[in-house]
């Protein structure tokens, strides 16, 4: 069995694996939907030796409808619940070391992305 790595309140973990998971809290066993960001997860080659270092984290947005994640490589992966089982994967850019932090404003639609290359990226989405 893998590890759990990161947890939400709404019923959302981040394996080892890579899966992010939207399960019931009714049935624990019961998996809503899911996404894999596994790739996403493998560090580069030359970012191998600083990413140990990231710990799993994932962040919600006030909707309940995106998740991103902290990442080992440059990007931060991005999941937006679909209508069906599988969500959507999207990466956001712009840092040049692993992403070490990840977080939503409370009640905008904007993501914040912090990084082993000492930098904090906002990025908006359009409402």
């Amino acid at each position: 069995m893998r590890a759990l790595t990161g947890i939400a309140w709404v019923g959302r973990s981040l394996g080892s694996n890579g899966r992010i998971v939207e399960w019931s809290l009714h049935s624990l066993r019961t998996e809503l939907w899911s996404a894999d960001v596994s790739d996403i997860w493998k560090a580069s080659p030359e970012l191998a030796g600083r990413a140990a270092a990231v710990m799993p984290e994932l962040a919600l947005n006030l909707q309940g409808k995106s998740v991103v994640t902290t990442s080992p490589n440059i990007t931060a992966p991005l999941v937006s619940k679909g209508n069906g089982p599988v969500g959507d994967v999207t990466t956001l850019c712009g840092h040049t070391a692993a992403v070490t932090s990840v977080d939503w404003h409370p009640h905008k639609p904007i993501c914040l992305t912090g990084s082993q290359d000492h930098s904090v990226l906002v990025t908006v989405f359009d409402s």
